[in-house]
């Protein structure tokens, strides 16, 4: 039966397909989001971290809406802080640096 399988995949003909040329400009741009994503989040937050990814991330598609990149945005911060911080209990700096000390405010 194996012999039956392999004979029928060597003899099918597919068509030949033209792969499309690799866009490094969209990649760079999802990477930099996320890099920036993990730059900012202990700097200015949560919130303000995950709208940043959002709307860089999202522009990189050609099919890119302001409204349908804030509606996104809100629903991501508001089922990633439902999970990870009421759900999950871990803390994320939630805004910016306390002005009492140098560490992130909770």
């Amino acid at each position: 039966m194996g012999v039956l399988v392999a004979v029928k995949a060597f003899g099918a003909k597919a068509a030949i397909e033209s792969i499309s040329k690799f866009n490094w400009k969209i990649i760079a741009q999802i990477t930099g989001a996320v890099v920036l994503y993990g730059i900012l989040l202990p700097r200015l937050g949560f919130l303000i971290a995950v709208v940043v990814l959002v709307f860089i991330s999202a522009s990189a598609s050609k099919e890119f809406t302001w409204k349908g990149t804030a509606i996104n945005a809100a629903f991501l911060v508001t089922f990633t802080y439902s999970v990870f911080v009421l759900g999950l209990k871990l803390q994320f700096p939630s805004c910016l640096y306390s002005y009492n000390n140098n560490e992130p405010g909770l």
